[in-house]
């Protein structure tokens, strides 16, 4: 049994699915760039601590809030959002498509009112 809604549906399915998908993705990318990150990081610290160079070791956290591309200039830290759960983008993507779907009417819906008006009109 086909309907009009089946096509509509399967293609939002299939949308929320690639989108899923793209999240965890990225999630994985990021992750992976954060552990080199911190593994970077823990190298060089490593490093100056078996140099013994206490100096560099107590520039280490300074040099951690320098941006790379400026010469000794402090970055300002971006306020970060806490992103919502993947269970909130999709159900709340499902409640607007909800809201969307009973805002219009259906096809049946308008052929049986051009039904009940013609029949009027033959009487």
């Amino acid at each position: 049994m086909s309907t009009d809604f089946t096509f509509p549906l399967a293609l939002c399915k299939a949308q929320c699915s690639i989108w899923l998908h793209s999240l965890e993705m990225f999630e994985t990318i990021g992750s992976r760039l954060l552990q080199d990150g911190i593994a970077l990081t823990r190298a060089e610290a490593d490093a100056v601590t078996r140099a013994e160079d206490w100096h560099a070791l107590a520039m280490a956290p300074m040099r951690a809030l320098q941006c790379p591309d400026t010469d000794g200039v402090a970055c300002a830290s971006p306020v970060v959002e806490t992103p919502p759960s993947r269970r909130t983008a999709v159900s709340d993507a499902l409640r607007t498509l909800h809201v969307a779907l009973a805002r219009t009417p259906s096809v049946r819906q308008r052929h049986a009112g051009r039904k009940a008006t013609a029949t009027r009109g033959r009487a």
